[in-house]
This record gives C-alpha cells, structure tokens and sequence, in this order.
C-alpha cells in the first residue's frame, strides 16, 4: 500500500512492474542534499521480500486542521533505513537543550531501533522530512525556455508574467470551440480580474487590450448567466499564441488540466512557484496554500509539481454541499511551515511494532547520494486502484541490503556460531525470503563439514519451520544427524542488539565466521540447563523491550562486564533477582498484548511464554472447551444414519454408522478430481517463469527453448504427477555452443511424484530426421536445490540404452536433464548435465525410492545455462494414436517395450477425456444395468 515517486508521479509495485514489461528503465526521485533529483533504475534494482516481516507503523497528525488529519503514515519493516531527526524533547516540538547543538541532525536511523528508542523514553521525538527544500534540479537559462520564442516574448518580466497567467489558464482556461481561435480564460472574482488585468499590462507590448473582439489583442467579455454568478472572459485573439496552445495542448478544445512538458523540464523553483500563483488565483488561494480541481490525474500532477516547487503537499478530498454531486472535488493543500515540511511525532504515541506480519514489502536501490526516496502510503483506494486518500509523502531511506548473521547454538556448552553473511550476497537478488533460508541451510553445511567427526552434533533443532526443507536436502551427505523442528521460537536475532556482536557484524567487509561463548563462566556454578534457561529469558527480554532489559542487567553502578564475556558479571544472588525482573518483563508484555491477566496464567503457561511457544488467549480455548462439550452432547444423543453405495462390481452396499467419525470422508492426495479442477490454473503460473541461473558450468552448451513450448507443456501437466517430455533441436549456423530446442516428443508414460516411466524405445519419425536428441524434460511437484537421483539414473539408462544405436545415440556432453518445479504462483526451470561420476553411478543404481541412495552426491551432475526465447517457435509429436500419452489411469496397457508411432499435433490435457476412458466405461456400465432393471419392470400390452 505504499507508492514511491517516480518520473510519472507516485507509482505502486505494480505500476512498477508493468512499466518494466515495456521498458529497460525508469527515473526515480531522489532527494539529495535536500534537492529533487531523478536518476534512473532498472528491474534488478527492485527488492521484493515475501513472507513475514516485522513492520514498525508511524502514523501521527501535524495539525488540528482537516487537512492535517492521519497526515503523515507509513509501515516500514523494523530494518528500514529512515531519515529522521530523532531526539529528546521538552514539549510537542522543542528539542531537549545539548551541549553541543540545538537539535539532532538529520541522519540514518532503523526503524525498528526508534521505536525502541521510544518505548524506553517517552520523551523521545521523531522528526521527517516532507519537501525538497531546494525544489528540482531541472532549471535553465530562461533564453532557453520553448516558449520565449514562439510567443514573441523579451523580458524577464514577460516571461514572468506569462507563467503566471499560464498557470491561470491550465486552473480556468481553455480553447474556444465556437469557430473563432481565441485562447480563453475565466475570471470569477473581483481578486482574479485584478490579478488578470495586471498581468496583461505587464504583457502589453505582444497583447494589447481592446475593447472588442480583433486580431492581435485580448478582450474581456462580461458574461450574465443564471446558472452561476456573473463572470468575466478575457480572450486573446493573437493566432500565433492560439496555434503555440493548441500544439502544446494536443489539440484538445477542453480545459487545460494537465501541465506542459516544459513544466517539468525547464522550469527552476521560482518559476514554478509563479505557476501556482496562477493556479492560486484561477482555483484557490495563495493564503490557505490550496488549489481545487476535479480531475484525479490533475490532483496527481499537482501534487508532483508542488513538490518539485520546494513545497510539502497533500490532497484531500473536499465536502460537497450537493448530495446529488456525482464528480468528487479535491483540494490539494500546499506549505513550507515546519509544522507541515518538516512533521514531528512523540515516538511512544505515533509510532506501534507490528510483528510477524505476512505479505510482500518492496523497495527500490537508485544510483544517489544516500540512496534516499520519497514515499507516501495510500490509505484508501476504489475498486479500480484509483487513490482516495493518501498520507503526506515523506523522504525515507530504501532497503540497501546490510550485513546479515546466521546463529547456532550448541545448548550444552554455551558455544554460539555466528557466520557473518556479508550484503554484496544479496545483490541483484529477487527472492530474498527463499535465498536466506538456502545460503543459512548452506552456511550450517558448511560447519558441520569443518568440525572434526567427534564434534558433529547428533541432531540439529530447527527453531524456524521454513529451514526444515532446505536442511533437509543440504545435510544429505551427514545421514547419521537428525534434523529436528521445535515449537519454540528463540529469539536467537536479540544476540544483534549486544554491542560487540552488532558492530561486528554491521561493519564486517567480508563473510567471516566467528565463536562466543554465550554462557561467559556461568558453568562454574550452575548446569547447562540452568545456563541455558537464563540465557533464554535474557534474548526473550531484549527482543521485547532492549533498553528496559539492559537496565535490569545492571542492578547498580558497580556492575561491570568483563571484556572477554558478553553479559555482566554478577553473582548467583543476583542472577536469581535479575531473572525474576526479567520474567516478568517477558510476562507483562504478554499480559499486555494480549489483554490477560498475568496472575490467571499457569506454571507451564509462563515456561512456554519465556520459551515462545504459541499459545492460545483464554478466550480462545474457552470457544475450543465449548465446542468439544457441545460434540460430546451432541455424541450422547446417537443418531443412526444410513448410506447406500454401489462398488466397482455394481453391487449395491447399505452402510448404518452412528457416530461422526464413522461418517468422515477418507480424502487423499491421489484424489484425482481435485487434482483435476487445480491443473486449470496451471497456464496461470507461465506468467511467473524463473530460470536458475547460479553455479553454472563455464564449459557446458547453452540450451535455449521456445516460451511456446514451455507454456504448452506446463498447461497440459498436472500439479503432483510428473510428465515428461524428449528435447529435440540444432545449433544454429557458426555457433556450437549453443542447442535450440525445436520439439518435445511426448511418448507413451506413467509417473508418480518422483519418477516418470517411459518406453524403452526412443523417438523415430522423418521430422526428427535432421534434429539431434538434446535430452528430456519432466515437472516435478517442488522445486529442489539438485538433481534427483531418479532423474539421474534415468538419464544414465537412456545414455546407455542408446550407446550403441548410430542414429538415436545420445550424446553425455550434449544431452541435459530440464526440471520444471511448480513453486507457489510460479515455475522454476533447471537444466542439468550428467558428470561421468554421474553415469557410472546411475548406470548401476537400483534404488528408486530413496532420496539419498548410497553413492548419490553432487558431483554427479552440474548445472547448466539455459535460456528462454520468444524469436522462434518450436512444435509437439504425440502417440499416433489418437494422441493419448498419459497412461496412468490404463496403467495394465503401458510397457516398456511397447511400439508407438508419432504424429504432428497439439498434445491432450492430463485429464482429456481420451486418456480416462474407464471413467466413461463405469458410467456406462451403470446406466446399461439401471436401463436393464427398467425394461423388465416394463409390461408389453401387446407381447
């Protein structure tokens, strides 16, 4: 819900993205040093983060007025970079007196460490920036303006004078339409006429006034009309100036509510402020700083414009006193008072943590000096996305990647790993939520491989659920360590907070591995699971509340911390006092969040709070007792409930259950009608194709197919069940290198999940006759970081099976493996080579099943380039028969050394009725058995 500034106005995420559909950039506004300046980005400096995040809301009003209402209002996440003035205050907007300044500058902050700032002082001010104080850096020459010229206009006070009464005619002006080529402008009050008839004085020399209408001179006519009070009408009769607004104005003979190229080109900030006087003076006031309009793009461009002028603007939307109105009236409301320009909130009242909250956050990365943007959010839009209402835009930071850290903790010793994940990792990333889990699952390999066998855990518990997969592919090669998830959530991220290890993360150059101990020598004296417990309670404590839990680590002034340990040094005595203060911090905020009473909570409550284990509110397990009562009545009062099916074999089954158990439906995955209604949105997910592009070989052909055929392919498949393809192509003239794929054979199969099975007979037909065998292509129903050892050993019978046929071989170094995974929304595609490792191996594997067969590592394959086109297009061969290719509901007629022939055609759907027939066979059966009862029930009057 946010919109950044951009060349066209505030754009959305995904106004964004279609403007890169068409586009290879876009100018964004950047605010430096205090100036508008636009620089360009492309679609690889667009962040886009999907799943949970900790948002940090600021919302707050700068004034009393109507306009000032919800004025400013953002949500960043907790680690976006804010430019803010952030300090302690004596009152609503004087800064708490310093040494050495004021007030605090203006400077970086993250957002997430404000608002802790804030909840630990309730002083503590935030202060924004809403205007380009030094307006947009576009000004020239005023020789050079376009219009100087074409309107015949010499002096400076010309030119003033025409952009002042420029600004008049775009706010209530037009061209007429009565056959006479005059420019108009409508004067409706006594403080327009006058602002009017000066300026024609100051532009007497190119437009002398007269009193009738004539060639060359402007006009005023008095107008009577009983719709509206009486105006006046100035009309500049001069052909060379109508012809310049009619050119400027695309020859539109309407009103003028748009601005001019030049605009926004050429004009500096003294310029366009003479443009708004004018605006003032046809549709507002220069007073109240507003202007009126009743066009959405007019508001929009107004806004933009205000800003490039050196103003703070908003709009909002005006009361009607016309009940009937049927077109909205805006008031786009413009200032430089610092109350406005520059809004200041109380932190601990404007500013709420919104945590573990789930979407998509986006940013952008531009080319400037301190990479700050400016951004407003939109609080209310229509059904067709136009906006409603929006905040004041402010100036914010953007989502630089930062340093990042990974954390294992071995719980018996104390020892904690943290590998510094350096932030040029993160460049030129899209998927930054699945990219963190691979590389952390990825970086825990890596430990594990460097400690000597003794160290090695036994297992490993995960504390975040999204790590279990990606752990779970990575640790293949150590089958001896459990992988274990848990309910608790450690707040391992809090270590981040302590100084020592922030810094030294923050300012780390490079990716770097490091060790604490995070018991310090707490083992003298107490057990593991004692140290463990406290150290528990204090990551839980600073996580909810830094700087409250840092004052009760420090019970007095003489506590000290020892520069080789990591928390204070204290006695047991005092551990037992701290840890209590700390429970109950932990709890408080609990009993806070979530409305209880701290006192109502039980022993193994509070362990799983201190733990982070999810629990229900009260109120929530009060509905869970309620309803399992009302079952249990409900079970009590027995009612028997008769079911009459029929079987394969037609035989007729009367079923009498009494409970609901006995009535639950048994639903599995394999349930093929289900499958059936969610392979229709498949061609949905083609909109949405990633190919992998990471370690692949240097040396490898590059293989390119057709986007034709990959949607096709993707459209005809189901979502759980793997079909399969043979890749057929050429190298184009005088590059070897590269394999366009010209036709995927689709031959007769059945599949699982994990495996497809495919005759022993390769293609054959005339139209393959000049295209080499360039591999084979399957879906697969999850996106995996390797090939699969199934996939592998195919692959290596294939190689094998056709070592020895001269026109079907298949050549190791030439044919690949492509996977298409169907990840949520979208596809991801893979193109894999077999390694000789790999051959020898999956020549002789017989295991199927497992999913880390003995022998099964990496190095039997490698990656390789792969490419999407949409300069040529590719064609299908399926089954002559009747194109069927799927055989896994006539499973008893495929075998592996069936015959086929191939045809030229576009293949059948999955579920296409031709490879189902037995559905339509049972239905039949059924109505030839019911149609036989009725004939003998039947009597024939005239047998």
């Amino acid at each position: 819900d946010h919109q950044l500034l951009t060349e066209f106005g505030f754009w959305s995420l995904s106004q964004v993205q279609a403007h890169f559909q068409n586009h290879a950039t876009l100018r964004m506004a950047c605010y430096v040093d205090g100036v508008l300046e636009y620089h360009p980005i492309t679609v690889d400096d667009i962040t886009i983060d999907e799943g949970t995040h900790d948002l940090v809301e600021m919302a707050g009003s700068t004034g009393t007025r109507p306009e000032d209402t919800d004025d400013v209002s953002l949500m960043p996440t907790s680690n976006h970079r804010m430019l803010l003035r952030v300090g302690a205050t004596v009152g609503e907007r004087e800064w708490a007196p310093s040494d050495d300044k004021a007030a605090p500058a203006f400077e970086v902050h993250m957002a997430g460490s404000v608002l802790d700032r804030g909840s630990s002082d309730e002083s503590v001010a935030a202060q924004f920036i809403a205007r380009f104080a030094g307006g947009a850096a576009t000004a020239v020459c005023a020789d050079e303006l376009p219009f100087v010229e074409a309107l015949g206009l010499q002096t400076d006070d010309e030119v003033d004078a025409f952009l002042q009464l420029y600004g008049f005619w775009v706010g209530s002006g037009g061209l007429s339409g009565s056959g006479v080529d005059e420019v108009i402008l409508k004067s409706m009050t006594s403080d327009s006429h006058g602002y009017l008839d000066a300026l024609f004085a100051k532009l007497r020399r190119v437009l002398p006034m007269a009193s009738a209408p004539a060639s060359g001179v402007v006009h005023v006519a008095h107008i009577q009309d009983a719709a509206q009070p009486p105006y006046r009408k100035y009309c500049i009769g001069d052909l060379q100036w109508f012809a310049y607004f009619k050119g400027e104005h695309n020859c539109t003979y309407s009103g003028g509510e748009w601005f001019w190229d030049w605009v926004w080109q050429r004009l500096d900030m003294r310029q366009l402020r003479l443009v708004i006087g004018g605006l003032c003076a046809a549709s507002g006031s220069i007073e109240t700083g507003s202007i009126c309009t009743s066009s959405l793009r007019f508001r929009d461009e107004l806004q933009r414009l205000l800003l490039h002028a050196g103003y703070s603007a908003v709009f909002r939307l005006a009361p009607s006193n016309l009940p009937s109105a049927t077109q909205p009236q805006w008031t786009v409301y413009f200032t430089e008072q610092a109350q406005q320009a520059e809004p200041m909130f109380n932190v601990s009242k404007s500013f709420r943590g919104v945590a573990q909250q789930s979407g998509a956050v986006w940013c952008v990365s531009v080319p400037a000096k301190g990479q700050f943007i400016m951004v407003r959010r939109v609080l209310e839009a229509d059904d067709s996305g136009q906006v409603l209402s929006a905040s004041r835009p402010v100036v914010v930071g953007n989502t630089k990647p930062i340093n990042g850290a990974m954390t294992i903790l071995n719980p018996r010793t104390g020892q904690c790993f943290i590998k510094v994940i350096h932030s040029s990792v993160w460049a030129g990333q899209k998927r930054l939520g699945q990219l963190a889990k691979w590389k952390t699952a990825e970086e825990t390999v890596a430990l594990v491989r460097s400690l000597p066998v003794e160290e090695q855990p036994n297992q490993l518990i995960v504390s975040r659920k999204g790590m279990l997969d990606p752990l779970e592919v990575t640790m293949l090669d150590f089958p001896n360590i459990t992988i274990r998830g848990s309910e608790m959530q450690l707040p391992l991220q809090a270590l981040l907070k302590i100084e020592k290890i922030g810094d030294m993360i923050l300012k780390a150059t490079e990716p770097k591995m490091s060790m604490w101990s995070c018991y310090d020598n707490w083992l003298a004296t107490v057990s593991p699971y004692t140290a463990f417990s406290r150290l528990v309670l204090i990551l839980r404590a600073l996580h909810i509340n830094n700087e409250r839990a840092k004052i009760v680590l420090r019970p007095d002034k003489s506590t000290v911390t020892e520069p080789h340990h990591l928390w204070p040094t204290l006695t047991d005595e005092q551990w037992i006092k701290v840890e209590n203060q700390l429970k109950d911090l932990i709890l408080a905020d609990y009993g806070k969040k979530n409305n209880v009473n701290v006192a109502s909570l039980t022993a193994s409550e509070i362990r799983d709070v201190i733990l982070g284990m999810e629990i229900q509110a009260p109120s929530q397990q009060r509905q869970q007792i309620a309803e399992i009562e009302k079952q249990a009545r409900e079970q009590t009062q027995l009612t028997a409930v008769t079911t009459k099916t029929q079987n394969v074999h037609g035989d007729e089954i009367v079923v009498t259950t009494t409970s609901n158990y006995e009535s639950q439906a048994f639903k599995s995955k394999t349930e093929w009608r289900q499958r059936a209604i969610a392979a229709q949105n498949l061609p949905l997910r083609t909109k949405h194709l990633y190919v992998t592009s990471d370690d692949i070989s240097d040396t490898a052909h590059t293989y390119v197919l057709p986007k034709n055929l990959l949607k096709q392919f993707i459209a005809i498949a189901d979502p759980r069940t793997q079909i399969a393809g043979y890749l057929y192509g050429v190298s184009p003239a005088g590059n070897d290198q590269v394999k366009e794929v010209h036709s995927i054979v689709l031959v007769p199969q059945w599949a699982t999940h994990l495996q497809v099975h495919l005759p022993d007979r390769m293609p054959s037909h005339e139209y393959l006759r000049d295209l080499e065998p360039l591999g084979w292509i399957h879906t697969m129903p999850n996106e995996l970081s390797h090939l699969s050892p199934q996939d592998v050993t195919i692959h290596s019978r294939i190689l094998a099976r056709t070592a020895d046929k001269a026109k079907m071989r298949w050549d190791g170094e030439r044919t690949v493996v492509m996977t298409c995974a169907f990840t949520p929304g979208s596809c991801s595609l893979t193109a894999y080579k077999l390694t000789p490792v790999g051959f020898e191996w999956g020549r002789e594997n017989m295991d199927m099943t497992s999913s880390s067969p003995d022998g099964f590592s990496p190095a039997c394959f490698e990656r390789v380039q792969m490419l999407l086109s949409d300069r040529f297009m590719g064609f299908f061969m399926v089954p002559e028969d009747d194109g069927v290719w799927n055989f896994n509901f006539m499973g008893s007629m495929h075998r592996a050394d069936m015959t086929y022939g191939l045809q030229l055609d576009v293949p059948r759907d999955f579920y296409d009725a031709m490879h189902r027939p037995s559905h339509f066979m049972t239905f039949g059966a059924l109505e030839n058995a019911n149609a036989a009862v009725d004939e003998a029930d039947v009597e024939d009057e005239l047998a």
